[in-house]
């Protein structure tokens, strides 16, 4: 845990970030608990606690972070928005499943990582509601979405570019409470997923230049407890 807050105070990232979950592997009760802030997720039905993560029953579990960037952020903006996970496993079925993230209103509040209904393709969104459709199939590993400017969001596998979508926007501030194993669906809990989760975090834009090397920072936490996939 040293290692890991080290480097991100060391590169800057500390200060972006509004929420930092590391998941811990001691209890359900310690991986609530943010880093940054100390606040807790509200955990929905008791999902499955291991050393290795947080694993959700894709129906009725989630985590509420109770966070909401309108009322309870310093960094992140409609211009500087990011989320992150790191999945241990992939979501089982079809269907559209939602990793993290939360939409308000208007629907262009979306802060979201998803599994596509149709394929088996990662859907990025940050403080829009625009598609932004990924090539990655794998299912498992590091996922962050980055916006840096009305015209600039992208998102990213294990540090390497996904998607890159340039399409000129009109921005806004999400509204509600980000979850975690759910969308947060303007206070509706929905798409729920199934996957084990064991790093996530929200707030401002990671820089792209960084991401390969923040991909390694969360990776090597993830050795360090023996629960690292890459």
């Amino acid at each position: 845990v040293n290692t890991l807050i080290t480097a991100f105070k060391d590169n800057n990232w500390w200060t972006l970030v509004d929420r930092l979950y590391l998941f811990s592997p001691t209890s359900l009760a310690a991986a609530a608990y943010c880093a940054k802030s100390l606040t807790q997720i509200t955990w929905v039905n008791s999902p499955t606690h291991a050393s290795t993560g947080v694993t959700f029953n894709g129906t009725t579990q989630y985590g509420n972070t109770n966070w909401n960037p309108t009322d309870d952020a310093s960094n992140y903006t409609t211009t500087s928005a990011s989320c992150a996970l790191y999945t241990r496993t992939s979501v089982s079925g079809v269907g559209l499943r939602v990793f993290l993230g939360a939409r308000g209103t208007p629907d262009a509040t979306d802060l979201v990582i998803f599994k596509d209904a149709a394929v088996n393709v990662l859907i990025y969104k940050a403080a829009h509601n625009n598609n932004s459709s990924g090539a990655a199939t794998g299912m498992i590993g590091f996922f962050s979405v980055i916006r840096t400017a009305t015209n600039n969001l992208k998102g990213y596998k294990n540090g390497t570019e996904d998607v890159s979508f340039t399409t000129e926007i009109t921005p806004a501030l999400l509204n509600v409470d980000a979850f975690i194993g759910a969308w947060n669906f303007n206070g509706i809990p929905s798409f729920h997923s199934d996957n084990e989760v064991a790093f996530a975090y929200f707030g401002g834009a990671i820089p792209a230049a960084d991401q390969s090397s923040l991909n390694t920072v969360v990776e090597a936490y993830q050795d360090a407890l023996s629960r690292g996939i890459q």
